[in-house]
């Protein structure tokens, strides 16, 4: 094990990481809904909120699109960040 490994288990404990990993996955998931994902040469940037999701029979309407996508999947993971930390409360491992 190197010292690098030694420290951050020292300054992190493994069961936090557990919770600790879906939560900084929510985070980035929130922060992808809000950043730019398409750069229009002649007219303006795009974030997920402005780009629909194309379903098969190309349905398009303004409530389906990349960021709810991307919000629902966020909730999901905090979801799961929350369930680990009750887990790690209560001092079960999983």
């Amino acid at each position: 094990m190197s010292k690098l490994e030694q420290y951050l288990q020292q300054i992190v404990p493994r069961q936090l990481v557990y919770a600790l990993i879906p939560a900084m996955m929510g985070v980035l998931m929130l922060g992808a809904s809000f950043l730019p994902w398409l750069k229009d040469p002649l007219a303006e940037t795009y974030t997920a909120w402005n780009v629909p999701l194309d379903m098969s029979w190309q349905f398009r309407n303004g409530l389906c699109n990349y960021g709810l996508l991307c919000v629902v999947c966020a909730a999901l993971a905090f979801f799961v960040a929350y369930r680990q930390w009750n887990v790690q409360k209560k001092g079960l491992t999983p």
